[in-house]
């Protein structure tokens, strides 16, 4: 339950629910099933037992922003950085070029990531170090491009995520779609959802979401004895959602 502004209240209650899409990273939703009595435990205890093997990334993210008068931030999405850059970042996004409003007008805004599995250090640098790091890398790659030159700074912003990546690895596909088969078999009724499972954009991961919430849809409305629409989605209908 929350309160009236939003805020989780602490308190817990029971809900019974025909359907139940858990949209949780790899780990939480093990530790969720292996918390559930059911005469198919075994099932789901070798589902927990995959998600658990899930290799995760950390990443720091350090946004950065502040005045642009002249308008010479870069346009676009952003920029990939390959390792061996002499750089510690890994890619920075452009929410400000992405989207206008996450700037004031006359602003920039960025966010530099680094950390990765090649170098999990990163993470335990303090803010100001994260902060110089991603410095440099941004002056690095602007100096390559018509901005030529360091935007000035008013504003940053360290982020730290552990696990807040999961890294396809030989057989993590085929190992995911396993654990979706043991809590189907296990669960009837429980779908998945979560980047963890088809690839670890937004739009990847909101199609898993908009799947399992089609599926759920879809029982219901035979349960009910409701016209049945088709439970498909796209990668298009991911995106526009």
């Amino acid at each position: 339950p929350r309160d009236a502004h939003g805020r989780p209240t602490g308190r817990r209650r029971s809900v019974r629910a025909a359907r139940v899409i858990v949209a949780a990273p790899a780990r939480p939703t093990a530790d969720l099933l292996r918390g559930v009595q059911t005469g198919a435990a075994g099932d789901l205890q070798r589902a927990a037992t995959l998600l658990d093997e899930v290799v995760h990334a950390d990443v720091a993210v350090v946004h950065l922003g502040g005045p642009d008068p002249t308008g010479r931030q870069p346009q676009g999405f952003g920029t990939l950085i390959p390792r061996g850059q002499g750089v510690r970042g890994i890619g920075i996004l452009y929410p400000s070029s992405m989207f206008p409003e996450r700037a004031p007008p006359g602003h920039w805004l960025h966010a530099v990531f680094l950390g990765g599995i090649g170098d999990a250090g990163a993470l335990e640098l303090s803010d100001d170090a994260l902060v110089a790091e991603a410095r440099a890398t941004q002056g690095k790659v602007l100096a390559a491009g018509p901005t030529m030159g360091p935007l000035p700074l008013s504003f940053r912003r360290v982020q730290r995520w552990r696990g807040g990546i999961p890294q396809y690895t030989p057989g993590h596909r085929a190992a995911m779609r396993r654990v979706r088969e043991l809590v189907s078999a296990a669960l009837p009724g429980v779908a998945l959802a979560g980047n963890h499972l088809e690839g670890v954009s937004v739009d990847d991961a909101a199609r898993t979401g908009l799947q399992a919430a089609a599926e759920a849809d879809l029982a219901l409305r035979a349960r009910q004895g409701a016209p049945v629409r088709h439970a498909g989605v796209s990668r298009a209908g991911a995106a526009e959602a």
